[in-house]
């Protein structure tokens, strides 16, 4: 057994005079390949720098520096950089914050304000459209997540146009819609429905009267309802 696999070893690194002649120059060109760069660096003259040679080069090597951080290529023209190009136009699309007006602002420019990002913002338009709109700042707070502490840090940027909330038609809208309403439910929506089946509804008070809504629910729900 141990001399089969000895002369299978012998055939294996056993090589004919043409193959050792090949395997030579394989070599010698190798060698020459990895020698090549170093022989070019070590021509008469070249081996090392003077000092003179040196200060010129970084010299050189400031002034490369210099116009590259003033955008100015080597012929002295001044070169405009996308990336500059870019962060201009960030900050032209980010002017100052002063005020938003809650209900007509989009999740985008919501985020802009403290402690709101994607999320809460996206909470703040899905509630506004079951209110109908923000008749008052401080109903941020009814939407979940924002409480006191987060709204007064954002408060002197949010102001409300009361013309652009949407009012609910009391005496036409169904059982289902007027429930949507976060003022409403469910409980009052089937109240509603079931008083305006024998009698026209034309004022809060009628309903405070009828003890279908309190003083305080009533005021609540005035700046949303329509009695047409």
């Amino acid at each position: 057994m141990n001399s089969k696999w000895k002369y299978k070893l012998k055939e294996l690194f056993t090589f004919s005079k043409g193959e050792r002649l090949g395997i030579v120059v394989l070599l010698l060109v190798v060698l020459a390949v990895l020698l090549y760069p170093l022989l070019g660096t070590l021509k008469k003259g070249s081996s090392l720098l003077t000092f003179d040679e040196f200060k010129q080069q970084v010299d050189d090597f400031e002034l490369s520096a210099k116009r590259t951080a003033n955008n100015v290529n080597p012929t002295g023209t001044v070169v405009k950089h996308a990336f500059a190009d870019s962060k201009k136009r960030r900050t032209a699309t980010l002017e100052p914050l002063r005020s938003i007006e809650l209900n007509s602002a989009d999740t985008v420019l919501l985020t802009r304000l403290k402690g709101i990002g994607p999320h809460y913002a996206k909470e703040i338009v899905l509630y506004r459209k079951r209110l109908g709109g923000f008749y008052k700042p401080e109903q941020l707070m009814e939407v979940k997540g924002i409480g006191k502490v987060r709204f007064s840090r954002i408060t002197t940027s949010l102001k409300t146009n009361e013309q652009l909330i949407t009012p609910l038609a009391i005496n036409t809208a169904g059982e289902e819609r007027l429930a949507q309403h976060p003022y409403i439910g469910e409980r009052l929506s089937k109240a509603i429905v079931t008083f305006r089946s024998v009698n026209t509804i034309t004022s809060l008070s009628q309903l405070v009267g009828e003890r279908i809504l309190t003083e305080s629910q009533a005021d609540r729900l005035r700046p949303y309802l329509s009695f047409e």
